[in-house]
Protein backbone atom coordinates (compact mmCIF):
# COMPACT_ATOMS: atom_id res chain seq x y z
CA UNK A 1 0.00 0.00 0.00
CA UNK A 2 2.94 2.71 0.48
CA UNK A 3 3.12 2.65 -3.90
CA UNK A 4 0.12 3.90 -4.21
CA UNK A 5 0.04 7.37 -3.12
CA UNK A 6 3.19 7.40 -5.71
CA UNK A 7 0.82 6.50 -8.79
CA UNK A 8 -2.38 7.61 -10.00
CA UNK A 9 -2.81 3.79 -10.82
CA UNK A 10 -5.63 2.11 -9.24
CA UNK A 11 -4.49 -0.90 -6.97
CA UNK A 12 -5.14 -3.50 -9.27
CA UNK A 13 -3.04 -2.00 -12.24
CA UNK A 14 -0.15 -1.11 -9.77
CA UNK A 15 -0.40 -5.32 -9.19
CA UNK A 16 -0.50 -6.17 -12.49
CA UNK A 17 2.74 -4.10 -13.36
CA UNK A 18 4.56 -5.68 -10.20
CA UNK A 19 3.32 -9.76 -11.50
CA UNK A 20 4.59 -8.72 -15.21
CA UNK A 21 7.78 -7.25 -13.73
CA UNK A 22 8.61 -10.00 -11.63
CA UNK A 23 7.18 -12.46 -14.01
CA UNK A 24 10.02 -10.61 -16.96
CA UNK A 25 12.76 -11.71 -14.46
CA UNK A 26 13.46 -7.84 -13.61
CA UNK A 27 11.98 -7.26 -10.23
CA UNK A 28 11.76 -10.28 -7.04
CA UNK A 29 9.45 -10.33 -3.68
CA UNK A 30 9.52 -11.51 -1.09
CA UNK A 31 6.71 -11.53 2.09
CA UNK A 32 7.21 -10.56 5.24
CA UNK A 33 3.54 -11.25 6.78
CA UNK A 34 0.92 -8.88 5.34
CA UNK A 35 3.76 -6.81 3.85
CA UNK A 36 5.59 -7.78 0.25
CA UNK A 37 8.72 -5.76 -0.49
CA UNK A 38 9.77 -5.60 -4.02
CA UNK A 39 13.32 -4.64 -5.57
CA UNK A 40 15.19 -4.86 -9.11
CA UNK A 41 17.05 -7.53 -9.86
CA UNK A 42 21.08 -7.15 -10.32
CA UNK A 43 21.19 -8.54 -14.38
CA UNK A 44 21.99 -7.02 -17.20
CA UNK A 45 18.83 -7.05 -18.26
CA UNK A 46 17.82 -4.81 -15.40
CA UNK A 47 20.98 -2.97 -15.97
CA UNK A 48 20.06 -2.58 -19.39
CA UNK A 49 16.83 -1.06 -18.88
CA UNK A 50 17.79 0.94 -16.79
CA UNK A 51 20.51 2.99 -19.07
CA UNK A 52 17.82 2.87 -21.85
CA UNK A 53 15.51 5.01 -19.34
CA UNK A 54 18.30 7.27 -18.12
CA UNK A 55 18.94 8.04 -22.03
CA UNK A 56 14.73 8.46 -22.93
CA UNK A 57 14.73 11.09 -20.15
CA UNK A 58 18.09 12.70 -20.74
CA UNK A 59 16.33 12.95 -24.46
CA UNK A 60 12.44 13.79 -23.07
CA UNK A 61 13.88 16.92 -20.33
CA UNK A 62 14.35 20.32 -21.43
CA UNK A 63 18.35 21.12 -21.12
CA UNK A 64 18.50 24.41 -19.06
CA UNK A 65 21.68 25.47 -19.83
CA UNK A 66 21.21 25.81 -23.69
Amino acid sequence: STLFPYTTLFRSAVAHHLRLLRSSGLIESRRDGKETYYRAVDSKKTQTLHHMIEKIMDVSCINKDV
